[in-house]
């Protein structure tokens, strides 16, 4: 039972520290607004920025991936994408292995739509796999898998999935398929296990495969929290300034790039390309598939969008860009084939009883009796 009386005087601190936080953010944009208006031409900050990495500075802010103006800005010239574009979205879901559980396996589910503009009735699929071998199960060092290992597992099996999808049902030609994701595209996790090395591989050879399908992945981050572009501002204002020896901490350290882009871009308009230099951006690279983002103000919230840069031509940029506007606007916000995606790709409580029901079952059959913990029996018990 939660003890909401002893938390009544922390909840009023909760607010006075809300308000000051929200003021300080406030400040900060009124800060950086004019270190973007003085922002100089893209190949020149270019240059001033790899001077940074040249000299052994630990900055993995924002890079500008074309030679626009970073005070840009697109407006979305229809009301839909080209008839014939297809859009596939992917979502998943996961049962966690518990080693508490009368059973130990985990579970990932991949859910997706495919939306086509032709007027069709969108298609749902689904793939789920059932994992329950102790190379499966447990990690080099011989413990049980991570929650975010698993995770990680659901992301290669997303994409891979995708690839698949749009090997099935390519767009007539001229159109394109897009292949959306439900968050970033640039690889999340680390490279230093051997599984990690082996899942970014794998998730690489996805692109690869799209990309031999005419059709481009897109990785679409709702309320995004970074500050690559704000952290861009600061080295931007620093070289300006003729700053030299180590670089010092950003001032602007509540500000986030979707709170300067709500200020910067009106309602169906996107930014200009950027691209990270980092440890992960660069094996993306070297893979063959380097990531670009932009934002994009879809009417009541700041998306980040990334693709691949083999991916942002102008005529892509244009279907992509009214394709998520279109996607958005039933939802406010949040594309209708992602939502349509978790909706297959979700496992409930009572999917999971009566898959571990079959699975005892299963057990039964063959003469095994299994249990829970002692722990978990108490907690059931205790409700």
């Amino acid at each position: 039972m939660l003890r909401i009386a002893e938390l009544r005087k922390t909840t009023e601190v909760f607010g006075a520290f809300a308000v000051s936080q929200h003021r300080r953010r406030e400040q900060e944009l009124a800060q950086a607004l004019p270190w973007w208006e003085q922002l100089p031409p893209p190949a020149e900050l270019r240059e001033s920025l790899a001077r940074l990495e040249r000299e052994g500075h630990p900055w993995e802010g924002a890079f500008p991936a074309s030679d626009r103006p970073l005070t840009t800005t697109f407006q979305a010239t229809a009301e839909e994408p080209p008839t014939g574009t297809v859009l596939i979205g992917v979502d998943g879901s996961q049962i966690f292995p518990d080693r508490h559980a009368a059973l130990l396996y985990y579970l990932i589910q991949v859910g997706a739509l495919i939306f086509r503009y032709d007027g069709s009735t969108p298609t749902p699929r689904a793939d789920v796999t059932l994992h329950f071998t102790e190379r499966e199960l447990y990690d080099e060092r011989g413990y049980l898998i991570s929650a975010a290992r698993v995770g990680m597992f659901r992301l290669v099996r997303e994409l891979t999935f995708l690839a698949r999808l749009a090997q099935e049902t390519p767009a007539a030609a001229p159109a394109v398929t897009f292949a959306l994701t439900d968050g970033p595209l640039l690889w999340p996790y680390g490279t230093r296990s051997l599984a990690e090395r082996q899942a970014l591989q794998a998730y690489l050879g996805a692109f690869s495969r799209l990309r031999e399908s005419h059709a481009v992945p897109v990785g679409y981050v709702d309320r995004p929290g970074g500050r690559y572009v704000v952290d861009l501002l600061w080295a931007a204002h620093l070289l300006r300034e003729q700053w030299d020896g180590d670089l010092p901490p950003n001032p602007l350290r509540l500000l986030r790039d979707a709170e300067l882009m709500a200020h910067l871009l009106a309602p169906g308009e996107r930014s200009t390309w950027f691209l990270r230099h980092s440890p992960v951006g660069q094996a993306h690279e070297q893979g063959g598939h380097p990531i670009w983002f932009c934002y994009l103000n879809v009417g009541t919230a700041i998306a980040r969008v990334e693709v691949p840069a083999w991916a942002t031509t102008p005529a892509l940029d244009e279907t992509l860009h009214l394709t998520l506007l279109h996607q958005a606007r039933p939802l406010n916000g949040y594309p209708y084939v992602l939502a349509r995606a978790h909706e297959e790709a979700l496992v409930s409580t009572q999917d999971k009883a009566v898959l571990d029901n079959l699975l005892l079952e299963r057990l039964l059959r063959v003469g095994m009796v299994a249990r829970t913990s002692e722990k978990a029996h108490q907690k059931a018990l205790l409700g």
